[in-house]
């Protein structure tokens, strides 16, 4: 996803994550460690980030956040470690590469640079799990990934490379190509009020006919997967494509008997806000339903 188009797409997202940020910072009580500043190496760099803990002794089920598109801080998921940490989780969450504190080189990405890209934050997303692991303070066989968009096309790729992933919940994550959703979103302009029923048929026949570079395409790592999955997404998503999305997860389901489970808000726009009134749908209370399913029956 180029910067500018990152602009248009994610501007809901920014909004509703960056907004709560900073009144729902999880604390940590003074019986647990602090944890509040950590670095964890990935290959040959060192990312920095933060570890939050619920209140009790644990050890706790595990989450580590994976970041969306642009130069993403840790902060950037404060409302969602928020609520995972009140429910029970342990929580990392970092600097993305090249940003904040976290060495290494940011990239935006596009069709040309996303195959390896997307692959370097995989590895970073694993590395992330492997450090969390390392301190204790988790359930080793209880630990998954959590993110938004991009985080589509990255956490399908962690959890092929990786059993010890227990679970993935992807929200607004791409099931097609880099280059169709770089499509997609330029033929909606990034906005969700223009996206009828109408409109959407005549997108996704011209989507349909997609000729161009389609970069890196999740489907494979979808396929070969570990853990249960799930996807929450919004119909008025107007940066990807949520029907091709859906498609591409049913057939999947279906053909490889794949533990994916796929939640649609029918008003939702990327930024999981409802495309009529603006405010924040129950993503997160579908999400914890759903984790606390998994949990209790592993």
């Amino acid at each position: 996803m180029n910067t500018k188009r990152f602009l248009l797409a994610t501007l809901v997202v920014v909004i509703t994550f960056i907004g709560y940020s900073l009144q729902h910072q999880p604390s940590l009580t003074h019986a647990q460690p602090d944890l509040s500043n950590v670095e964890f190496p990935s290959g040959d760099i060192t990312l920095a980030g933060r570890v939050d803990l619920p209140v009790g002794d644990g050890p706790f089920p595990g989450v580590v956040m994976v970041h969306g598109s642009g130069r993403v801080p840790r902060t950037h998921s404060g409302f969602i470690a928020g609520q995972l940490v009140n429910a029970g989780y342990a929580v990392l969450r970092y600097d993305k590469r090249g940003v904040g504190e976290s060495e290494g080189f940011y990239s935006d990405v596009n069709p040309s640079n996303s195959e390896g890209v997307l692959h370097t934050l995989a590895q970073d997303a694993l590395a992330g799990v492997a450090f969390l692991r390392s301190l204790g303070v988790v359930i080793d066989d209880q630990v998954g990934l959590f993110g938004n968009s991009q985080a589509g096309w990255i956490i399908p790729q962690s959890a092929a490379q990786n059993e010890a992933i227990a679970f993935s919940v992807i929200l607004v994550g791409p099931a097609v190509s880099v280059g169709e959703e770089i499509f997609y979103s330029n033929l909606t302009g990034g906005n969700p009020n223009t996206l009828t029923d109408e409109r959407l048929d005549e997108i996704s026949e011209r989507l349909a006919n997609f000729r161009g570079r389609p970069g890196f395409h999740p489907r494979e790592s979808i396929e070969t997967m570990n853990g249960p999955a799930i996807w929450i997404l919004g119909r008025r998503d107007a940066s990807i494509p949520t029907r091709e999305t859906v498609a591409i997860l049913e057939d999947i389901k279906t053909s490889l008997d794949k533990d994916i489970t796929i939640h649609v808000f029918l008003t939702g726009t990327h930024g999981l806000t409802d495309v009529n009134t603006g405010q924040i749908l129950p993503f997160m209370n579908v999400a914890l339903n759903w984790l606390n399913d998994i949990i209790n029956a592993q």
